[in-house]
């Protein structure tokens, strides 16, 4: 099966290298705890890119969406939603997911330890829903002053594909 990589670019925005990540990263400094808590309420938009020679070009780009309820112990339960769009058909996965935020260093991140798939499109023949692991950390936004970007690898715990991910903080 062909597909173009523009026919696979997606339309709306709530997602998902699968690292086993110990409970202990999972602490917050001091120093990064108000700044955590904000970005954890912040609603999150992009792109997942994933590599495969089963498309032309050789790229899968899905859109991801991500909403965090941050816990008080630094953990957080969450939305996300993949879409894409094939054939000029619009396909969704709405997933709960659960993981930590964490700081390591002057390094901020989040990862999700669990993604459990709750409603979906029925997918074309051949394709299928996952669930993700993933490991992903905050930067400064260059383009955007005052603002961030979430990045990181999300990896498909059914056929071990891994997609680059580019999320910004979509809230004004």
């Amino acid at each position: 099966m062909n597909t173009t990589r523009r026919s696979m670019i997606v339309g709306a925005g709530a997602a998902a290298v699968g690292l086993g990540i110990a409970p202990a990263r999972a602490l917050v400094q001091d120093r990064f705890q108000t700044l955590m808590r904000q970005l954890m309420d912040l609603t999150w938009v992009g792109q997942a890119r994933s590599y495969n020679d089963r498309f032309e070009g050789g790229e899968l780009v899905t859109a991801i969406g991500i909403d965090f309820a941050l816990n008080s112990d630094w953990s957080y339960e969450g939305a996300m939603l993949e879409a894409l769009n094939y054939n000029g058909v619009q396909y969704k996965g709405y997933y709960k997911i659960t993981g930590e935020c964490w700081t390591i260093g002057d390094e901020a991140g989040v990862s999700i330890y669990r993604s459990e798939l709750i409603k979906a499109s029925t997918l074309p023949e051949g394709f299928g829903w996952s669930t993700y692991r993933g490991d992903f950390r905050f930067y400064n936004d260059s383009n955007r002053k005052g603002r961030f970007t979430l990045q990181g690898i999300l990896s498909d715990t059914d056929y071990g594909t891994q997609s680059r991910v580019n999320l910004i903080d979509s809230d004004s």
